[in-house]
């Protein structure tokens, strides 16, 4: 049968809950922190000397904005490249996938899906094979 032990001094929960902050307080050292703040705060202040706070307020919202457009143009490109990609990992596995093998059934499929109204895409596939067989057309 288990019997409750009493805790002995020192080994109580109390250190356990507090160990993240404990282990904060061990990994900053805040009075080297308290004495860097003025000096970084006068360094990035250096840079607005001389203009008044409305024109530092515009021109940081100006980079903000022009920052802003740059992400989205760089999201927006990479959105194109993944589709670009997407596309490419297609043409590579669907002749396979929808067993166009012999030369010229995949071609065909290309212009099938692409010219005619919306279809399955093994009905296209099944078209193109059968009229590459009946036209009798290899490379």
């Amino acid at each position: 049968m288990f019997k409750a032990q009493a805790a002995k001094p020192g080994f109580g929960l109390s250190p356990g809950l507090n160990w993240e902050s404990i282990h904060e307080e061990s990994l900053i050292d805040w009075e080297k922190l308290k004495d860097t703040v003025p000096g970084e705060v006068q360094r990035c202040m250096a840079a607005f000397a001389g203009q008044d706070s409305r024109t530092c307020l515009l021109a940081a919202l100006r980079n903000l904005q022009e920052a802003e457009a740059a992400n989205q143009a760089t999201e927006d490109r990479l959105h194109e490249l993944q589709t670009l990609a997407d596309d490419w990992a297609q043409t590579k596995t669907e002749p396979e996938r929808l067993n166009l093998a012999q030369p010229g059934e995949y071609e065909l499929f290309t212009v099938l899906r692409n010219c005619a109204a919306p279809q399955e895409e093994s009905y296209l596939a099944d078209c193109a094979r059968r009229m590459i067989t009946h036209s009798g057309w290899r490379r």
